[in-house]
């Protein structure tokens, strides 16, 4: 797959809701999951609070340093105190963020692996997506061959779970070093993949269209 994943949740939770069903296409920033929030929600509406009065309470000390009435040392304390207090609350906005689960990228999703109800640790892998049109199909060469080789060559490639059908695609990378114990060079093609037939880990047939036509 041009991208592969599990997807996981950078905070921990209870599973409110699932979004998603097990093989769903999904455009990237879908919601495909919810963690409870209620803790933290309530915890960032005091924080709210906090920082409302801190602002009002910076607002105020300004205007009496204006007339010379508290010094600038209190002013400055009072102008952190409301910006701490607003750090507070914008931090906790993001871990609430973090509890809704988002596709990274577009493409298809694999088996569910979480249930409603559960609590899941942070890295707990949720579900697969894979990236699939297009794909990337990976072949080596022998050594003789690699001069031949560069980026933009054709490719023709067949794959035996799709019999007369093939898929066309050209040279995105030739590896810079072979591999010593087979003296061949990796080379990667990107195949366009409408349908999204073909899968990771399959095994291709692939034609190489090298030179030009003989006078």
């Amino acid at each position: 797959a041009v991208n592969g994943t599990d997807v996981t949740t950078e905070a921990g939770g209870v599973v409110r809701s699932i979004a998603f069903e097990a093989g769903q296409p999904v455009a990237a920033g879908t919601v495909l999951l919810r963690l409870n929030t209620a803790n933290e929600q309530a915890t960032l509406d005091a924080l709210e609070a906090s920082a409302r009065l801190a602002r009002v309470q910076a607002n105020r000390w300004q205007q009496l340093g204006k007339e010379k009435l508290v010094s600038l040392d209190d002013v400055q304390s009072r102008v952190t105190a409301a910006a701490t207090a607003q750090a507070q609350v914008d931090a906790q906005r993001a871990l609430i963020a973090q509890k809704t689960i988002r596709a990274p990228f577009s493409g298809v999703l694999g088996l569910r692996k979480v249930n409603l109800g559960q609590y899941i640790a942070p890295g707990t892998a949720m579900v697969s997506l894979q990236q699939l049109d297009p794909i990337y199909l990976d072949f080596s060469l022998p050594e003789q061959q690699v001069a031949k080789m560069v980026e933009g060559i054709a490719v023709r490639a067949r794959v035996d779970a799709l019999p007369g059908k093939v898929f066309d695609g050209r040279i995105t990378f030739v590896y810079p070093t072979m591999t010593a114990e087979t003296r061949s060079v990796p080379v990667r093609v990107e195949l366009a993949n409408p349908g999204q037939r073909l899968k990771p880990a399959m095994f291709a047939q692939v034609e190489v269209t090298v030179g030009g036509k003989a006078p």
